[in-house]
């Protein structure tokens, strides 16, 4: 593409980026809100007691990658659309280049925070099968005892 497009076409596919990479980042955006509001006390002392020493910040880190990653395409991209024909066409053929591949790893990106929004709802969802796990043998005992 770098070698057999012209500049218009590089920056038509460019231009091209840019809503996307803007519908992405409110996705992003979007899930990163969901996620930090279904999170309970007890979510976050799981979340803290995992094991990796990271927590809280550990598991949202990768939002805050891929929104950095998002927010890059997209001033590449108004930087590109911009200046791309100031620049000279090695210079220009490798900033193609860059913001073409930052795009696709952020697109890609989104599979993986998928992944883990995913994952943060089974987490939540088995938390709360044993949360009613306990409520019940509670109950269970309580009975018992009232019964003797």
């Amino acid at each position: 593409m770098i070698h057999n497009a012209d500049l218009a076409a590089r920056a038509n596919l460019v231009d091209s980026y840019l809503p996307l990479a803007g519908a992405l980042l409110g996705i992003v955006f979007a899930a990163l809100a969901l996620v930090v509001g279904l999170f309970t006390t007890d979510y976050l002392r799981l979340l803290d007691e995992d094991g990796s020493g990271d927590g809280v910040v550990g598991f949202l880190s990768p939002f805050m990658i891929a929104i950095g990653l998002q927010v890059t395409v997209l001033i590449g991209g108004v930087s590109y659309g911009a200046a791309a024909s100031q620049v000279p066409s090695t210079g220009e053929a490798w900033w193609f280049g860059v913001e073409t591949t930052l795009f696709l790893v952020a697109a890609l990106d989104v599979v993986a925070l998928a992944r883990s929004v995913v994952m943060h709802g089974v987490a939540r969802s088995r938390m709360s099968h044993a949360q009613v796990g306990d409520l019940d043998s509670r109950r269970d005992q309580r009975r018992r005892s009232a019964g003797e």
